[in-house]
């Protein structure tokens, strides 16, 4: 993909792939720890060390929190929310303004309690 679109135009692809393999290398080395039981974490195989390496690999080119974060902007900038369904201002605000716009039955309503 990058060598047809380049590597903007694979941007999103290359922050999942950083998502991705880091884990499932990690994912694969952990499986194999557990297949070889207390010696996969033994010095008689290089597992534990792998393992080490594999999780630090996750930190090489950021955290995956980065690169989820990256690939969500990029996802969700193509779409537009649906219109009516969410609120499109600060709640707090919009209470703010119901309470001008109702203040005199507000008042009333207090009054008669």
């Amino acid at each position: 993909l990058m060598d047809t679109v380049g590597n903007k135009g694979a941007h999103t692809e290359i922050q999942a792939i950083k998502i991705a393999v880091p884990r499932t290398a990690q994912w694969v080395i952990d499986k194999a720890i557990q297949v070889h039981g207390a010696a996969g974490i033994s010095q008689d195989f290089p597992l534990a060390a792998l393992w080490a390496s594999a999780r630090s690999l996750r930190f090489a080119d950021g955290p995956d929190e980065v690169h989820r974060v990256s690939v969500a902007r990029q996802i969700l900038s193509g779409y537009q929310p649906p219109k009516g369904i969410w609120p499109r201002e600060h709640i707090p605000t919009r209470r703010e303004a119901a309470q001008r716009k109702f203040a005199a039955l507000l008042e009333a309503a207090v009054a008669d309690a």
